[in-house]
């Protein structure tokens, strides 16, 4: 569970649980952020992070310099929290698509790879 593991919660987080992973994580600010904002707008106001070989993944900026990467499945109506990372480490992010990752590890496993926000409450 990639993004888990990049807020260092415990194994134990459901990934489901924003309130619970908002407890876990140290990252408090940038998982308000993210239910806050990508309930009212899904896929983000910018343009989608690029090189990450997905034209449909989008940033997320922490209020620390931390990015976050998001992306909207609009056929389940869900926003998914795919990974975090320090210091505008897009690299990163790059990294992790290039060796499938980042959302493809999500596709893979069945959408259960990280948490998501419902558009519609928010969990």
């Amino acid at each position: 569970m990639r993004a888990l593991d990049d807020l260092d919660c415990p194994a134990d987080t459901a990934p489901g649980d924003l309130d619970g992973i908002e407890q876990a994580t140290r990252q408090r600010a940038i998982v308000r952020k993210f239910r806050a904002l990508r309930r009212n707008v899904p896929t983000g106001t910018q343009a989608p992070m690029r090189d990450v070989r997905r034209p449909d993944v989008y940033s997320l900026h922490g209020p620390d310099g931390d990015r976050a990467c998001t992306w909207y499945d609009d056929e389940a109506d869900v926003c998914w929290f795919l990974g975090w990372v320090a210091q505008h480490d897009y690299t990163e992010f790059e990294n992790r698509a290039v060796n499938q990752e980042l959302r493809e590890r999500l596709i893979q496993r069945g959408r259960h790879d990280v948490g998501p926000t419902d558009q519609k409450d928010g969990t």
